[in-house]
């Protein structure tokens, strides 16, 4: 899970989303009793779930099947929706400058 701006449409720097929850569980200071999350920031922030893995289906594991076959399994199980619940994105490497490549690029990206 992560935090994810809509105004901005961006993913909130980590620990934004722990940051926030930490400050609404101190503040106690409230007429009616309802706080707001996150009245710290300028804009509403929203949790999106990305999911790169599936360990169980059905009530079996399946952690033995390949990498590959499990990301087939996602495909077929769950409906994304965008920017709450999304199926995360890779690249197949097959070196270390496959790898590193990638790396530096999501890196770069920030």
């Amino acid at each position: 899970m992560i935090a994810w701006d809509p105004v901005q449409q961006a993913v909130i720097p980590f620990g934004s989303l722990k940051t926030a929850a930490l400050t609404e569980k101190e503040n106690k200071s409230s007429d009616t009793g309802i706080r707001p999350l996150c009245t710290y920031f300028p804009w509403s922030m929203l949790t999106l779930d990305i999911v790169f893995d599936i360990v169980y289906m059905n009530g079996e594991s399946v952690t033995r099947s390949p990498l590959s076959k499990r990301r087939e399994l996602l495909t077929k199980v769950l409906r994304p929706v965008e920017r709450r619940f999304e199926v995360h994105s890779f690249t197949k490497g097959n070196t270390v400058q496959d790898i590193e490549t990638q790396l530096r690029k999501i890196i770069a990206e920030g």
